[in-house]
């Protein structure tokens, strides 16, 4: 197993992240467009839950459904001026309506993307810590009405996520990657930071809300895969360090009925030595009807 470490180097060692973003090995082969399709280093990323996966219609428009019409539950929340705001205007509740259709669209998304509900993914910024220390640094009282306006938190997030980008460019192909690079990030920020939330639960100042944009900007680029980085070797020595955990010959599975699969090691070393042009390809053809039998 030592010895698959070895090989796996010797194969990857030349790899890295180019300054176009790029992963490729010393004669210039592409390997990846993006390091790991999102260009995002792997020690700055956490697992974190995209809230509104595996919610009910009915308790995903409870949670995250911005109601501006209630008067009383707007006094609960908000100071006198921005009611006032909120009463006086078309433009916000507009927002609103639109930030709702966004949310609906971003679980679609995400549903189809984890049909099996599985609401756990690896994106930087730990926003449910970052959201608790502005929390403790602002000295937020959650029984105090607010002073950030709807409005605000709407366009901030629209602000925060255009500047959180993965593949810049202005063509149609970049735009495209770069949708599909941070497409989890964004449904993560705009489930996260809804207006609702942001006001009913977090009750953010304005002050607290300016603090975590800023924060997670700031986060976002640092957790961006650095040029040079040698990624290479740090996927063989991944794949290397579990490698000389396995036994050699994993023969006591407990209760597999069909025991000639290979496993562990032995499987490993097969995978590692496909070749592309095979010595002696085999078959195996399933027969149907009178002739099976």
């Amino acid at each position: 197993s030592g010895y698959i470490q070895r090989r796996l180097i010797k194969a990857m060692e030349s790899v890295m992240v180019h300054y176009d973003g790029t992963v490729r090995n010393s004669v210039g082969q592409l390997i990846q467009l993006r390091y790991g399709e999102d260009g995002l280093c792997g020690e700055l990323v956490e697992f974190q839950t995209l809230p509104t996966v595996k919610l009910s219609n009915k308790a995903f428009e409870k949670k995250f459904r911005f109601d501006p019409s209630n008067e009383r539950y707007l006094r609960r929340i908000f100071s006198e001026d921005i009611i006032r705001q909120l009463m006086g205007s078309g433009e916000v509740i507009s927002e609103l309506e639109r930030e709702w259709e966004q949310l609906t669209r971003d679980r679609e998304a995400l549903r189809s993307i984890f049909p099996s509900g599985e609401s756990k993914v690896v994106l930087p910024c730990n926003l449910q810590r970052m959201i608790w220390n502005g929390q403790k640094i602002f000295h937020i009282n959650k029984r105090a009405p607010t002073d950030l306006s709807p409005l605000r938190v709407i366009q901030g997030v629209r602000q925060l996520l255009l500047k959180c980008v993965v593949v810049a460019g202005e063509d149609r192909l970049s735009k495209l990657a770069n949708e599909n690079a941070t497409l989890l990030f964004q449904c993560l920020i705009r489930s996260t930071l809804c207006t609702k939330c942001v006001s009913e639960e977090f009750r953010l100042s304005t002050e607290a809300f300016e603090w975590l944009i800023g924060e997670i900007e700031a986060r976002f680029q640092q957790a961006q895969c650095a040029p040079g980085e040698m990624v290479g070797a740090l996927a063989a020595q991944s794949l290397g360090e579990p490698a000389t955990q396995m036994t050699l010959n994993t023969f006591h599975f407990a209760g597999v009925s069909s025991k000639n699969v290979t496993l562990g090691v032995p499987r490993l070393k097969e995978i590692i030595n496909i070749s592309k042009k095979p010595k002696a390809p085999s078959l195996t053809v399933f027969l149907t009807g009178v002739a099976a039998r």
